[in-house]
């Protein structure tokens, strides 16, 4: 692959996990309570959970997201999914979870 190529294609990928980031962050926004991956993924339309969770651990490595330590059960797959907050929601949900 030419150095062209792979700087179009780096390009590429970077643009579409921007728009990604952007739209993860306004579902979340629009949910305060929270959302997994597997809740986030039809929301964005995007197929499965695995299209959502590696930018949900990068939106929180850039303190945008928060895993709140909740869990909710993957109806499909009978596993257990980490919910996320926007991280200016936190206070949001503290109040809601813990009636502050």
């Amino acid at each position: 692959m030419s150095t062209q190529a792979q700087l179009e294609s780096y390009e590429e990928v970077k643009l579409t996990r921007e728009i990604l980031h952007k739209k993860i962050l306004d579902v979340l926004d629009a949910h305060p309570e929270g959302l997994t991956a597997f809740e986030i993924a039809p929301l964005i339309g995007r197929a499965t959970r695995q299209d959502v969770a590696p930018r949900l651990t990068e939106l929180s490595q850039l303190g945008m997201a928060y895993a709140t330590g909740d869990k909710r059960l993957n109806p499909e797959t009978g596993r257990n999914g980490q919910v996320y907050i926007a991280t200016w929601n936190l206070e949001k949900w503290l109040s809601s979870k813990y009636g502050n």
